[in-house]
């Protein structure tokens, strides 16, 4: 994981050179020099990941993050389309016209990683 932080923090900087400014006391907390609790414990050995595998990664994420938010809206289109059939039901007024036509759909749209 520090190993995808640090190319994560590059490519910040990288894209954006003149907003990052660089003090001791940023190098110390990205270093995290002051928590020395972690030396004390054996980590094991992780492969370091290029760029290309965090691309991989992230664009995995994004693919799932899509995916959930569909499903979400798909449920909430269901539910938006059930509460107004059961509204005019209840009013004792039969829907003479396709409510699905009527809801909309909230849009979703795919995030496009640019790394």
């Amino acid at each position: 994981m520090l190993a995808e932080s640090e190319v994560i923090r590059y490519l910040k900087r990288k894209a954006n050179p003149s907003s990052d400014f660089l003090s001791a006391i940023r190098v110390l907390h990205e270093s995290e020099v002051f928590n020395t609790w972690y030396l004390e414990i054996p980590l094991p050995e992780r492969k370091i990941l290029g760029i290309d595998e965090v691309r991989a990664k992230f664009d995995r994420l994004a693919r799932f993050m899509f995916n959930r938010q569909k499903m979400e809206v798909d449920s909430l289109y269901a539910e938006q389309v059930h509460t107004w059939k059961c509204a005019l039901q209840r009013t004792g007024t039969a829907p003479t016209f396709e409510m699905e036509k009527l809801v909309e759909r909230v849009p979703v749209t795919a995030l496009i990683l640019d790394l």
